[in-house]
């Protein structure tokens, strides 16, 4: 008899944590999914030179709604290019980030700052640098943009 009580009980505390739960669990969605072709020029802080750089930029966005009307927002960038400068000097470059945001409200209008840095790495003889950036991410009404600013470089030797 206490057995049947024991299973009927637990039976009935599992009903009550699930409704508590919800019968929808939460999943990040992707919202933006894109690659980017990307060129630009840099200076080598190291010696000078000019490096001009042909990269794609991976931007993932994913989001999931934290159950209060809020949203958890992860942005996720990758880059990967070469790089060349005029005394022949060939380069890797590479940049991963990750920022995560909480927000109360839609995707209507989001916007976040990520700082990005972009290893140069020197296949020749020059030194290699990092060159880092402020990105502005703004998604308004089913649009989104990227404004890069405050791009400055390091000498990594």
């Amino acid at each position: 008899m206490s057995v049947k009580r024991g299973w009927g009980a637990l039976w009935g505390v599992l009903l009550v944590i699930g409704g508590l739960v919800g019968s929808r669990p939460a999943h990040a969605e992707v919202v933006i999914n894109e690659r980017t072709p990307m060129m630009l020029v840099r200076e080598n802080p190291c010696n000078g030179e000019m490096v001009e750089i042909q990269a794609v930029q991976h931007l993932i966005m994913k989001v999931t709604e934290n159950g209060s009307g809020g949203l958890h927002i992860d942005v996720f960038t990758s880059t990967h290019g070469e790089g060349i400068d005029k005394l022949g000097n060939s380069y890797r470059v590479s940049e991963q980030d990750h920022n995560v945001q909480n927000i109360q409200g839609t995707l209507d209008h989001f916007s976040t700052t990520l700082q990005v840095h972009f290893n140069m790495v020197c296949r020749g003889s020059a030194p290699n640098f990092v060159s880092h950036a402020l990105l502005h991410l703004t998604f308004t009404n089913g649009q989104f943009t990227a404004v890069a600013d405050q791009l400055h470089e390091e000498c990594q030797g």
